[in-house]
């Protein structure tokens, strides 16, 4: 989170966490470097055609990009379970990010954890940030008991501008259609955007897919991200 106006010439920190980490990419040193874990949890990403970019960055020396004219790039997480690290004492979960976006054919997703069973069909369970065709953010928590909703930002982040995105799913033990408490708070360049949101990450999930840069959809064209991502931390 950053408490700037000017979060791209001045990236200074008023929570930066590095104590409590679960996988923390920095997109550093180059193209085999940029796919280490940072966090000391030993996840290390594999790659599928993604890039190391020096010359679009926020921390470090790089960062991890997606051509704008290809499809197919991006990187996969192992070993990660969205529900342990959410429901872990109770204090939830949160993904930040620095993400730059370029262009998308339709719904590029900047990180989709999933349990589709194959890279070819739909999952029932999702946790999901992606820009829209017409440059809109969204996010969605699909869990397969509660109605499908998702939110939307306002305005366009087609605008090959870095963007700080902090998404905190908070902690609730309740469950069902009308559960409650599991509230979302998303910070962009350090503004808390107030939302209301409240959908849980549900048990049991085996979470076959943790990508950064495409998403479960991506007949047509849907689902790669364009664009680049920077110090991405759970």
């Amino acid at each position: 989170w950053f408490k700037t106006n000017d979060p791209q010439n001045n990236p200074t920190s008023f929570f930066n966490d590095t104590t409590n980490l679960e996988a923390w990419y920095r997109f550093d040193g180059g193209a085999t470097n940029m796919l280490l874990d940072s966090s000391g949890k030993g996840r290390s990403l594999t790659n599928n055609g993604a890039t190391f970019d020096s010359n679009n960055r926020i921390t470090g020396n790089g960062s991890l990009a997606m051509n704008s004219t290809a499809n197919e790039q991006y990187v996969s997480i192992s070993s990660l379970n969205p529900f342990n690290i959410w429901s872990s004492n109770g204090n939830g979960m949160t993904i930040s990010f620095w993400g730059r976006f370029v262009s998308t054919g339709q719904n590029g997703r900047i990180f989709d954890f999933n349990n589709a069973s194959s890279t070819s069909t739909n999952p029932t369970v999702s946790i999901t940030m992606y820009i829209g065709t017409t440059g809109n953010l969204s996010l969605y928590i699909l869990n397969n008991v509660q109605t499908f909703s998702q939110f939307t930002f306002t305005g366009n982040f087609l605008t090959s501008s870095f963007y700080n995105i902090v998404w905190t799913i908070n902690y609730s033990n309740s469950t069902g259609v009308n559960a409650t408490g599991a509230t979302s708070t998303v910070y962009i360049n350090g503004v808390n955007q107030n939302i209301s949101y409240d959908k849980y990450i549900p048990a049991g999930t085996t979470w076959n897919y943790l990508w950064l840069g495409r998403g479960a959809w991506t007949s047509a064209g849907d689902g790669f991200l364009k664009g680049n991502i920077d110090d991405f931390r759970i």
